[in-house]
């Protein structure tokens, strides 16, 4: 009886303990609230638009040779990344070799990209040169060293967790990569600039070159076997069929070489003349070799780097997938067949990707060959709908690897090094961020409001395509002199958002197949000052996570109210409270979400009776279950944070020792013959 009221008062004490730190109150938090779904006060539609950027953070690094890196083609590019939404930033080699650690230029770039990454969460690398000028990392597979710029992609761990430089060796790899990485491969500046004039031509001026072109995809399927009947239009023809949306209405050349069933339209002049002729994507599957493709094991050429350098198609510029061997070979003595037709300032092609050695073709996806991955990548380049990543091929291609790596799973992975090889040998030569035009263009209208907007009042801009329908998740970025926001509009072409500070600013909408538009958006002054916030909280959370949002507002008239409002676009939550000083913190639970999305806003009332609504922010988090009936906050008092981790820390020990009172069975209670078992 006395052991049992000591375990009973221990239970109670650690309860107690524990509800008291977490509940202990502090100044100027926020109770909890429990909101009916049917007592919102605020209607969905009249939530703001939440922020992709807030200020110009880099997102895109360009990393150059020092003698290229102030160069005006260059600068130029970067300045249209920004202008249009995507901040870009070059930086020299030198800088990197001189700042950051490794053991050799490869891992100091890397370094130096992790530090990137963790500092303003850049999404896309550019590398402006050849192997000989920014290198890449070789990667051993267990057939082969394989040159890859994966090195710059994934940035956990080094890939040679013994040392042993043997980069890649199973067990060191990291599946998951954070970054996309394109590479204009010019061995000098002329080159570059020759790349660089294409892009830019190809992105906004493209309005000379529209035509049929556009919707024009060509498809090559060489005899990869055969005694074994492995044929490359197999693959072509489950692309074409079941990977292309119908809606696109892309046209088809399809050029095929197969000697058992008497296929011979793959021929030199043909593939030549569809080149010439322009396309938007060219997608093959053949035998390769750094400055060739053929149309069998024992039949010749169907087009090498001699006809990439001099094929004339303008800017009516593919995108090519080649599954073929070595046709991206970086260290090839010349140029091999991606760089000829990346290289030539009259044509070729706008993007490349291939295999830098030896590629294991099937002519299936069950074969989890590069059939494979040349279906996926299609698969998420033409099916991502999503403003800021549709029709990206760098995007496309390292999502399409981490894909392959779940299809062919782990176990594959470590038993057949060809999995391994084919993960890393696909490399992208071209911009990662060009949008590709698989479409005729649509013109882009801006329509702002018909009223002068004043700071702080709530504007809505509207974007409509040619036929005046609305347009979704196209990319507007609003500049000023210390303003910068990009937004992606919703399903009624729009967004609502605080007007800036007094003052003119540039807009600048995008989206693939459509020809980008400008304007400038001109906000009128006011007697009153608006309320200045100042906002912190994450931009992604895991399912069930508690998130803290940090706010300061300042107003020269004084603040007499605050409003809070989180939503997940089906529910809303609302929390009002007086200003009783200049910041709060607050916790939410999100598992009382239903959404991949969280989206939060304040509005501010000063001591005039002036309002301000804050830029709307979004937190990433995924699905959740949630009480369809009752949602509620939850508040861990910001104060007390210090109190939650001593309690959290102490928690291991307060378990075990709970353990030990309630199990552990003291000695007069062993049985009095027990016996080890051997």
């Amino acid at each position: 009886m006395r052991n049992s009221l000591i375990k009973l008062g221990f239970l109670i004490l650690l309860i107690t303990l524990g509800a008291t730190l977490l509940l202990l109150p502090a100044p100027n938090t926020w109770i909890p609230t429990v909101i009916s779904q049917n007592q919102q006060a605020l209607q969905i539609q009249d939530i703001p638009t939440p922020l992709i950027l807030k200020t110009n953070t880099t997102q895109y690094i360009i990393i150059a040779p020092p003698e290229w890196a102030n160069n005006p083609h260059l600068v130029q590019f970067a300045e249209w990344k920004t202008q249009k939404g995507i901040p870009a930033t070059i930086f020299n080699t030198t800088y990197i070799y001189e700042n950051y650690p490794g053991n050799d230029n490869q891992s100091k770039l890397r370094n130096f990209l992790i530090d990137a990454y963790n500092q303003w969460n850049i999404r896309w690398v550019l590398l402006a040169g050849d192997v000989s000028i920014i290198p890449t990392r070789y990667f051993w597979t267990g057939l082969d060293n394989v040159p890859s710029d994966y090195y710059y992609a994934a940035l956990n761990g080094t890939f040679d967790n013994n040392g042993n430089e043997l980069y890649g060796e199973f067990g060191e790899i990291d599946w998951i990569p954070e970054l996309y990485v394109g590479r204009l491969p010019a061995s000098n500046i002329t080159e570059l600039e020759d790349m660089i004039n294409k892009i830019l031509t190809y992105e906004i001026e493209i309005a000379n070159y529209i035509g049929d072109w556009m919707q024009m995809a060509v498809f090559a399927g060489g005899q990869l076997s055969q005694s074994g009947n492995i044929q490359g239009w197999r693959i072509k023809n489950y692309i074409r069929d079941y990977i292309f949306p119908k809606d696109l209405n892309m046209n088809f050349t399809t050029l095929f070489y197969d000697s058992i069933r008497s296929y011979t339209n793959l021929t030199l002049d043909n593939f030549r003349n569809a080149i010439n002729n322009g396309c938007a994507i060219v997608n093959l599957c053949s035998h390769g070799s750094p400055t060739s493709v053929y149309r069998s094991e024992s039949s010749g050429s169907y087009y090498d780097s001699t006809y990439a350098s001099s094929s004339n198609n303008s800017y009516r510029l593919p995108l090519v997938f080649a599954s073929a061997c070595s046709t991206a070979r970086l260290d090839y003595a010349g140029d091999c067949l991606g760089e000829a037709m990346l290289k030539n300032p009259d044509g070729g092609a706008i993007s490349y990707i291939g295999a830098t050695r030896t590629s294991y073709g099937g002519d299936n996806i069950n074969d989890l060959s590069d059939s494979l991955l040349d279906a996926l990548f299609f698969e998420i380049l033409l099916h991502t709908d999503d403003g800021l990543f549709s029709q990206r091929a760098g995007y496309a291609l390292y999502q399409s690897k981490q894909e392959y790596y779940q299809k062919v799973g782990l176990f594959r992975m470590a038993e057949n090094s060809i999995y391994r090889q084919e993960f890393f040998e696909y490399i992208l030569l071209g911009d990662p961020e060009l949008p590709i035009w698989t479409n005729i263009p649509q013109n882009l209208s801006i329509i702002l409001p018909e009223y002068t907007p004043t700071p702080g009042q709530i504007m809505q801009i509207r974007i409509q395509n040619s036929g005046g329908r609305p347009v979704s998740n196209a990319l507007i970025c609003i500049q000023g002199t210390e303003y910068y926001h990009t937004y992606l509009t919703d399903s009624q072409g729009r967004i609502k958002i605080p007007a800036p500070t007094t003052g003119k600013y540039n807009i600048t909408v995008t989206k693939p197949n459509h020809l980008y538009n400008t304007t400038i958006l001109e906000v009128g002054s006011t007697p009153d000052k608006p309320t200045i916030f100042n906002i912190n909280a994450p931009t992604s959370i895991s399912p069930g996570e508690q998130f803290t949002i940090n706010i300061s507002c300042s107003d020269p008239q004084g603040i007499i109210s605050l409003e809070i409002v989180v939503t997940d676009y089906h529910k809303v939550i609302i929390n009002s409270t007086p200003m009783l000083a200049p910041s709060h913190s607050f916790t939410i639970d999100s598992s009382y979400f239903n959404n991949h999305s969280i989206v939060f806003y304040a509005c501010a009332i000063d001591s005039q009776g002036y309002q301000t609504i804050s830029d709307a922010q979004r937190i990433c988090v995924q699905s959740s279950e949630l009480n369809p009936t009752v949602l509620m906050v939850g508040i861990i008092p910001f104060g007390n944070s210090q109190y939650l981790q001593i309690f959290l820390s102490f928690m291991p020990f307060l378990i075990c020792l709970t353990v030990v009172i309630f199990e552990w069975p003291p000695k007069e209670e062993q049985p009095s013959d027990s016996t080890q078992k051997m």
